[in-house]
């Protein structure tokens, strides 16, 4: 895996600790979106990923397969817009508080750099976890 792979999933995990602090709620949620023909409805989590699919009866016929996956990318691209712009809301009011709240008091100890790394030291583990 290359150094800017490994950046962007670190970049979009604290993007997601960010958003599930800042709605603990929507991390629970489901999020809905339905094809525009109606055949077709999916629930994505507060990410974006598939949970369940619903497919009315009696609406997919043989040989239709690029209708099929128009409706199943329809419903997706509902709901994970949706999902999307919960998080972004929550996200938002998350950075207001932040920016709201009175500056955090710096550590007792700052970090020591890389080469400083004493195990010995009973508040190493403490301190680097």
């Amino acid at each position: 895996m290359s150094k800017e792979a490994i950046e962007e999933i670190m970049r979009r995990a604290v993007e997601n600790a960010a958003q599930a602090e800042a709605n603990p709620a929507g991390v629970l949620a489901t999020y809905v979106g339905r094809s525009r023909s109606g055949t077709m409805t999916v629930w994505v989590d507060y990410l974006g990923r598939l949970r369940r699919l619903a497919i009315e009866p009696g609406s997919v016929q043989e040989g239709d397969e690029l209708g099929i996956a128009t409706a199943l990318m329809e419903a997706y691209i509902e709901a994970r817009k949706a999902a999307t712009e919960m998080a972004a809301a929550g996200l938002v009011a998350y950075q207001r508080e932040q920016n709201a709240s009175p500056a955090r008091a710096a550590p007792a100890r700052p970090h020591p750099a890389d080469d400083e790394f004493d195990p010995e030291d009973p508040l190493f583990l403490r301190d680097h976890q």
